[in-house]
């Protein structure tokens, strides 16, 4: 059986058909990731309508410069819907925006989610691009002060961070990033990992597999 532990099906463009497509392939269940409180009600929706298809509430690092007061509280509430399983996605990117004052505020709202997990009992889906040390140094701090499980989604940082991830009872989600041609550090270090800290992902429609047209990425999770 097969999971696909984060996707964005409110970004395709045919829903039902990539649905029905993933299901025929052996793909059992998905769990649609929430990047912002505007798209939950929608999300929502699309967990409704399917028995298999769950659903996490978060904001992403990217997107915390509108939802700055987003509190643990609020998104604890949120979390109440009976199909929301997990937190996030949450995390730091400083791919996008390296400024101080948004460093300062995505770490601010990361902690708020890591504090709703801990709360709620949900996992926490984490992001982190360009940022390894610091999302490290806030996960290692959290684990010391809140009862929570974490997850690192679509994984592609350096072993030295994975085994540090392993070492706080953190999984790590591999996407198809893994079959790139330059991702064979990536393999190298995956292949590394024991399987029982290991999940799949697409990331769809974001992500595409090694010589799959983008377009078509809508047509299969």
């Amino acid at each position: 059986m097969l999971i696909d532990s984060h996707c964005h099906l409110n970004m395709l463009t045919e829903q039902d058909v990539a649905i029905k497509n993933a299901i025929a392939n052996g793909v059992k269940s998905m769990l649609t990731i929430s990047t912002n409180l505007t798209e939950f009600p929608e999300i929502c929706t699309i967990t409704q309508k399917y028995s298999n298809i769950f659903s996490s509430v978060g904001v992403h690092p990217t997107a915390v410069a509108n939802y700055q007061h987003v509190s643990a509280e609020l998104l604890s509430d949120l979390a109440q819907n009976p199909k929301t399983v997990a937190i996030g996605e949450t995390g730091l990117d400083y791919f996008h925006n390296s400024s101080n004052e948004h460093k300062l505020l995505q770490k601010k709202i990361f902690i708020e989610h890591i504090k709703a997990a801990h709360i709620t009992k949900l996992p926490v889906i984490v992001h982190t691009r360009d940022a390894e040390h610091d999302t490290y140094e806030i996960l290692c701090n959290a684990c010391k002060k809140y009862d929570f499980k974490a997850v690192i989604h679509c994984f592609t940082a350096s072993k030295d961070f994975a085994i540090k991830m392993l070492e706080l009872g953190i999984y790590i989600s591999v996407s198809g990033i893994i079959t790139f041609k330059n991702a064979e550090n990536l393999r190298k270090t995956i292949y590394d990992m024991p399987m029982s800290s290991l999940l799949i992902e697409t990331d769809s429609p974001y992500l595409a597999l090694y010589l799959c047209e983008a377009k078509k990425m809508n047509q299969r999770i």
